[in-house]
């Protein structure tokens, strides 16, 4: 189903975005074929927690709510979610339980408040020391 331009809170709450398990297999496949040094996929699922058997690391980037918020409504994003419809009312709403799944699946969790280049620096560097050892699960 597609989420209409302006969804209403009544529609967010009976949707959840997932992730379609064999779309992400072939698409993790391919990329393990295609023998690149790091790979990275951004984003969050209601299944996640049922699928993170297929990533080597995953990372937690951390923020409060209010820098979310203020993220969530730069005009510069990529997407509108976050400023579609009521969207942000339900992120809002979800953002304690999201954040403490995520930080619960992470093996590594980052304070997202630091400057980017910290940020970017922090996860270049947990990646190759996760080349040489595998992280446990």
């Amino acid at each position: 189903m597609t989420r209409p331009t302006r969804p209403d809170i009544g529609w967010l709450r009976s949707h959840r975005w997932n992730w379609r398990p064999a779309v992400l297999d072939t698409l993790v496949g391919q990329l393990r074929r295609a023998d690149l040094d790091r790979v990275f996929l951004c984003g969050t699922a209601a299944n996640m927690p049922l699928l993170t058997d297929r990533f080597d690391l995953i990372f937690a980037l951390d923020v409060d709510r209010e820098i979310m918020l203020a993220r969530l409504r730069n005009p510069a994003r990529g997407n509108d979610f976050g400023r579609a419809g009521t969207s942000q009312q339900l992120l809002s709403e979800r953002f304690a339980t999201d954040r403490a799944t995520t930080i619960r699946l992470a093996h590594v969790v980052i304070d997202a408040t630091d400057p980017l280049t910290v940020v970017a620096n922090a996860i270049r560097g947990y990646t190759a020391i996760c080349q040489l050892q595998p992280v446990a699960a």
